[in-house]
């Protein structure tokens, strides 16, 4: 497969799929080319190389993208501005947005699903709090904040509040 330059790729949990997105490196495309080719997001198939699905996320470049345990969802961080930036989850089978998580402050880390598909941790930028996404519900499950000093551990905000 071939995605351009500067792409990051990701296989499903099962092997059959890739997921990719690139930021566009060529200095000499129109602005409006690059914004398009920096929001697509493609879905391959490993074995044969074919393209299966192409979508969009809503503002450019797509970042990071990351399959959901059982291959049936696919969370894609977008975005570079304040405002303009947030995390898409489509279904892969179909293309589906399921799930626009937008307005954040930043572009976010993607940093796992839950064992069951049904929530999404992630930071906005690198030093933001982790966050823990319901994606049944559609809310904020869960927040935590980072301690202060050299361990960068998270602490439960719940736990704090208490």
């Amino acid at each position: 497969f071939y995605h351009g330059p500067g792409v990051t790729a990701v296989v499903s949990p099962d092997g059959g799929r890739i997921a990719s997105v690139a930021e566009n490196r060529f200095r000499f495309a129109a602005a409006d080319e690059v914004e398009a080719y920096e929001r697509l997001v493609v879905v391959w198939d490993r074995a044969t190389g074919d393209r299966v699905r192409a979508v969009r996320v809503p503002h450019a470049p797509a970042r990071r993208p990351l399959f959901s345990p059982d291959g049936a969802l696919l969370a894609v961080g977008y975005g570079r501005a304040e405002g303009a930036a947030g995390v898409a989850v489509f279904d892969v089978a179909t293309g589906e947005l399921r799930t626009d998580v937008g307005g954040r402050p930043t572009a976010p880390h993607l940093h796992g699903f839950t064992p069951g598909g049904d929530a999404l941790l992630f930071t906005d930028g690198a030093s933001g709090p982790l966050v823990r996404r319901d994606l049944t519900a559609g809310e904020l499950a869960r927040r935590w904040e980072w301690l202060e000093g050299p361990s960068m551990e998270a602490v439960d905000s719940a736990r704090i509040e208490a």
